[in-house]
């Protein structure tokens, strides 16, 4: 996947593997949304490290919420 409209094509709880550089973070209840530089939200249960200009990879899974699909970190890598 490089880019929301591919998610369309995509179903409810399928698993995937992300990559990208973060480059917004901004927070929802109990999650820290990362935005990526192919503008996916990547959503990152609380307590979410700072990863904010960094290289993720993260295997993830479909989720839908508030109007949105996004991509529920199950696994994340990053460097330091």
């Amino acid at each position: 996947i490089s880019s929301p409209s591919e998610l369309q094509k995509l179903i409810q709880n399928q698993k995937l593997l992300i990559q990208g550089k973060v480059i917004k973070e901004s927070y929802s209840k109990n999650n820290k949304i990362l935005i990526l530089n192919n503008n996916l939200k990547l959503l990152c249960p609380n307590p979410c490290p700072s990863l904010l200009n960094k290289e993720v990879s993260a295997i993830v899974k479909i989720e839908f919420f508030n109007n949105n699909n996004y991509l529920k970190i199950l696994k994340l890598n990053y460097h330091k």
